[in-house]
């Protein structure tokens, strides 16, 4: 005696008890051979980030070959599968025409179109999940030629089987992911507005060229900045053998443990030549300060010998500075004030990062600059905390709200 193997999600609206089906993919897409005889000259590609977009606004150039003719032409809400693997999508990415009405796609990809009393938007969310991908790799072989390029046929890709609920549900599912997708991109835009005007302000707030002030201040101050060395400013620290300390990692986001970079511990097991830093230091990678690879130190500890430490002086405000050197004029004075015969062997010491003169106001008045670009940060940081709990539960959901096949 068999029993007949049933599928349901794990979570589900209450209003739906039907059972999913298992289908061919074949099934609910009719595959999409359509040439490109209208001549369209808007190249696609697939990008994890935009999905289907223009090669011009990607690339800000059209990379395909100068005849597209016999590309295909897919319109808005029609699907192309990319074999290639890109990062995030193991097994490629199948992504909808969203952007454009129309638009034209390499034949090495696999387009279709979603057929009737099936909802398109349920389709992208679950080619978003590792459901599909995991079909496709069950078929997908990686040719050595290939560059990546997933060995497999449009036959054997309308032919792998997927599950799907009756249309309502589809288009309840659908509903509920797609209103996250745009919380998401509304979090994801704020940033990106936040950034920018991060940008914008620190432009402004400090002197261009050699101007003594700067295009925009805080109406409570006046008078020109005073030109002082850096060495006038800070000291170098060099305090070693502290090995109980912890040791500290300089990232894009400021300095943490070691611990928490998720990368492998490459560090001497001798710490007795590492360097201490403390709250109020700027620590920067001597060989990298001319991209403005430094930080403000928040927390005690140890860092490589790799680095530079800065100790403030007296009416330095340091979180003033670490702003300062992360503007486009102080990194380019860093780039020119650094010794080495190409950029890989570039080096900053602090005999040379002392010599160099900068505009400094008041200590009242880099406080002020260096709590305002703080509190920008602050709200950028929040947001994208924001922006990762949202991109963590939509994924809870989607692993729960689909049915992977037994």
């Amino acid at each position: 005696m068999t029993t007949e193997t049933t599928y349901a999600p794990e979570l589900r609206f209450p209003e739906f008890h039907d059972d999913w089906q298992v289908k061919r993919l074949g099934a609910v897409a009719d595959r999409i051979t359509r040439k490109n005889r209208e001549n369209n000259q808007n190249v696609l590609t697939i990008s994890a980030q935009y999905g289907l977009i223009s090669q011009n606004d990607y690339f800000n150039k059209n990379v395909a070959s100068n005849d597209v003719t016999n590309y295909y032409l897919i319109h808005k809400g029609e699907f192309a599968y990319n074999k290639s693997r890109s990062g995030g999508y193991e097994f490629g990415a199948i992504k909808p025409l969203k952007q454009y009405e129309k638009g034209v796609v390499s034949t090495l990809y696999i387009c279709f179109g979603i057929i009737d009393n099936n909802d398109k938007d349920f389709f992208e969310q679950y080619f978003e999940t590792t459901i599909f991908n995991n079909q496709i790799g069950k078929v997908a072989q990686e040719g050595a030629r290939n560059h990546g390029l997933l060995n497999i046929s449009a036959d054997e890709f309308f032919n792998l089987t997927i599950t799907i609920p009756t249309i309502a549900e589809q288009r309840k599912i659908a509903l509920c992911l797609s209103s996250l997708d745009d919380l998401i991109k509304s979090v994801g835009d704020k940033i990106e507005l936040l950034k920018q005007h991060k940008k914008g302000l620190m432009q402004q707030l400090f002197p261009k060229n050699n101007c003594a002030v700067p295009e925009l201040r805080f109406p409570e101050f006046s008078g020109d900045w005073q030109v002082k060395l850096l060495g006038d400013c800070f000291d170098e620290r060099i305090e070693k053998k502290c090995i109980n300390l912890p040791l500290l990692s300089l990232t894009e986001n400021g300095i943490i443990p070691q611990e928490e970079t998720n990368r492998k511990d490459n560090s001497n097991a001798d710490k007795s030549k590492y360097l201490r830093v403390c709250i109020g230091d700027i620590a920067y990678n001597t060989m990298r300060m001319w991209q403005g690879r430094c930080v403000w130190v928040d927390t005690e500890g140890i860092v490589s010998p790799a680095y530079t430490v800065c100790k403030p002086k007296e009416n330095i405000f340091s979180l003033f500075f670490y702003y300062m050197f992360k503007t486009r004029k102080m990194i380019n004075v860093f780039h020119q004030h650094s010794q080495g015969l190409v950029n890989d062997t570039l080096n900053l010491k602090y005999e040379k990062f002392s010599a160099i003169r900068v505009s400094v106001p008041t200590l009242a008045e880099q406080q002020k600059i260096a709590a305002c670009l703080s509190s920008i940060d602050s709200e950028i940081e929040t947001n994208e905390q924001k922006l990762t709990k949202l991109q963590e539960h939509k994924k809870g959901l989607m692993q729960k709200m689909f049915v992977k096949i037994r």
